[in-house]
């Protein structure tokens, strides 16, 4: 199965929420039923050479949709700019892995600093 590439946009210091389907192939009408065979994990990185994530995205899995997620706190830590990250289900039966979406996520810095 082929990822689908998505970029995404995080304000700096703003809570972040993304949500989508899993399909099998790049066809739209072949919607991967998930339910608690899998989980789901997501980073953040500089390049993808680079050793340490930035951002480790919260994860869920419902109604056949994955959601990655971070707060405001862990995005005002990340400094403007343009990034690479992916999402990843891990079967847990047998441990395989599937990337499912890929992208650059873009940064944008934040100007107000007030609470």
């Amino acid at each position: 199965m082929a990822s689908r590439t998505k970029n995404i946009t995080i304000d700096q210091g703003a809570d972040f929420v993304y949500t989508t389907e899993v399909y099998g192939n790049s066809s739209t009408s072949n919607v991967l039923t998930l339910g608690t065979d899998y989980t789901a994990n997501a980073q953040m990185r500089q390049s993808y050479y680079h050793a340490n994530d930035t951002i480790t995205f919260e994860c869920s899995i419902a109604s056949n949709k994955v959601t990655i997620s971070a707060n405001n706190e862990v995005t005002s830590n990340a400094a403007s700019g343009r990034y690479v990250y992916d999402v990843e289900l891990k079967k847990t039966a047998d441990s395989s892995k599937i990337r499912v979406l890929e992208g650059i996520a873009t940064v944008t810095p934040e100007a107000t600093k007030i609470g």
